[in-house]
C-alpha cells in the first residue's frame, strides 16, 4: 500500500507541478536571509480591540495584522467563514491578532511576548473553561451550531414518553468526557517565500485544494502561480485539516509584504491548546428497563462544545450521533445531538478517536442497568 501511495502521488505530480511532496519536515526547512514569525494572541475571551502596542523591536522586525492583508480578510471553509486575524473583536482567547516576524527566532518570540493589546471595555477575564452540561442540553438557537435528531419505534414524543412511565425500571446517567491526546510530532506552522511571481508554500497539510484555495483569496495570487509543497504529516484531526490553510496564509502574507522567506513553527503550547483540543462530550442516557431485561426505549441527549466556530459541526454531531448506541438495539430509540459554539478556542475531532467518547457513555450507562437491576 505504502508503494502504491507513493505512485499515485507521484502521478499527481506530474499532471499538476504545482503541487509537491517532500519527506524534509518544514520546520527543518531554510533560506539565506529568512524570517522567523510568532503569532500575536488575544489574552482575552472576548472584547473588542482599541489599540495594540508594540515594543521597541527594531530594524529588521515588523508586525502584520488585519489591515496589512492584500485581498480577503475572511475565508471560508465548508460554508463557515474564519478571519485570518482578528478584526477588533475577539472570539476567543488566543486568537491570533497578528504575525510578527524577524531575523532572530528567540527574539521574535519575545517581542510578541510583549505585545500590549488593548481593549475599548475590558470584558470579564474569566474563560468558559468546561463545556455546557448535558443536563442543560438544548441551548438558546443562537449558540446551536447543529442538531439533529434521529428517532425509531415510538412516532411521536408522548408515545415515547409513555413507554418510561410503565418501564419496570427507568434508568439515568449523565457522562462527560475530554480525550486530551499527547503529540510528539512535528507542530503546525509554514515555511513561505515568493520568487519570481510565483509564492512557494511548505507544510503539513492534508487539503490541498483548500489550501491553494485560502491562501489565493488572502493575496491575491493566481491559484496556478502557488506552489505547493506537502510536507510530512503527523496529526489526524480535523484542526489540522482546515487551520493549516490559514495558519499557512498568515505566513503568505508576511512573505508578500518582506520579499523574504518567513517560517511559523506553532511550540508545543499552542499545538495543544489551538490544534489538538479535543471537544469535550456530554452525554445523558435515559433508559426504560423491562423486568425481563430488556431495554425498552433509549433516549440519548448528546452535547459538543466546538468553540468560537468549526466548519466541522456537521460531522460531529454525526459521527457522536451515530456511533451513540454502540452495539445495542432498544426496541424504541431517540438521539437527540447539538453542537453548541463559545468563547472557547475552535475544538477539534481526532478522526480515529471520535466514537470512543460516546462509547464510553453507553458503556458505563449498560453498566448502570446492570447494577440497578441485577442483570
Amino acid at each position: 500500500p505504502g508503494t502504491m501511495c507513493a505512485k499515485a502521488r507521484s502521478a499527481r505530480a506530474r499532471k499538476d507541478k504545482k503541487i509537491l511532496f517532500s519527506n524534509e519536515f518544514y520546520s527543518d526547512m531554510e533560506q539565506e536571509d529568512m524570517l522567523f514569525a510568532a503569532l500575536v494572541r488575544s489574552p482575552y475571551p472576548s472584547g473588542t480591540i482599541s489599540s495594540i502596542g508594540l515594543p521597541d523591536m527594531g530594524e529588521g522586525y515588523s508586525f502584520f495584522s488585519w489591515d496589512d492583508i492584500p485581498e480577503k480578510k475572511n475565508v471560508k471553509t465548508l460554508g463557515v467563514e474564519t478571519g485570518i486575524f482578528c478584526n477588533r473583536t475577539i472570539a476567543y482567547r488566543g486568537e491570533p491578532v497578528g504575525l510578527l516576524t524577524g531575523p532572530d527566532e528567540q527574539q521574535v518570540a519575545e517581542f510578541a511576548a510583549r505585545v500590549a493589546i488593548i481593549l475599548e471595555k475590558p470584558d470579564s477575564d474569566e474563560e468558559e473553561e468546561s463545556p455546557v452540561p448535558a443536563e442543560k442540553a438544548g441551548s438558546p438557537a443562537e449558540t446551536v451550531a447543529f442538531e439533529r435528531t434521529v428517532r425509531y419505534g415510538a412516532e411521536d414524543d408522548q408515545t415515547f414518553e409513555a413507554l418510561f412511565t410503565g418501564a419496570q425500571h427507568q434508568i439515568d446517567g449523565v457522562w462527560n468526557s475530554t480525550l486530551h491526546p499527547l503529540s510528539y510530532g512535528e507542530p503546525n506552522g509554514a515555511f513561505a517565500y515568493v520568487k519570481g511571481s510565483s509564492l512557494y508554500i511548505f507544510t503539513s497539510t492534508q487539503w490541498l485544494s483548500q489550501l491553494r484555495r485560502t491562501v489565493s483569496e488572502v493575496t491575491g495570487i493566481a491559484p496556478e502561480k502557488i506552489i505547493i509543497t506537502k510536507t510530512p504529516v503527523s496529526d489526524l484531526n480535523t484542526n489540522v485539516l482546515w487551520r493549516n490553510s490559514i495558519l499557512a496564509a498568515q505566513v503568505a502574507v508576511a512573505a508578500c509584504r518582506t520579499g523574504k522567506a518567513v517560517k511559523l513553527v506553532l511550540n508545543r503550547e499552542e499545538q495543544d491548546r489551538y490544534m489538538d483540543n479535543t471537544a469535550p462530550v456530554s452525554v445523558i442516557y435515559r433508559t426504560a428497563v423491562a423486568k425481563s431485561g430488556e431495554i425498552i426505549a433509549l433516549d440519548a441527549t448528546i452535547d459538543v462544545d466546538i468553540g468560537s466556530k468549526n466548519p466541522f459541526a456537521k460531522e460531529i454531531v454525526d459521527r457522536l450521533g451515530i456511533a451513540s448506541c454502540s452495539i445495542y438495539r432498544p426496541k424504541n430509540l431517540r438521539i437527540r445531538a447539538q453542537a453548541h459554539f463559545s468563547h472557547r478556542a475552535p475544538f477539534s475531532i481526532n478522526l480515529s478517536t471520535i466514537d470512543s467518547q460516546v462509547f464510553f457513555a453507553i458503556e458505563n450507562q449498560m453498566q448502570r442497568i446492570s447494577e440497578k437491576t441485577g442483570f
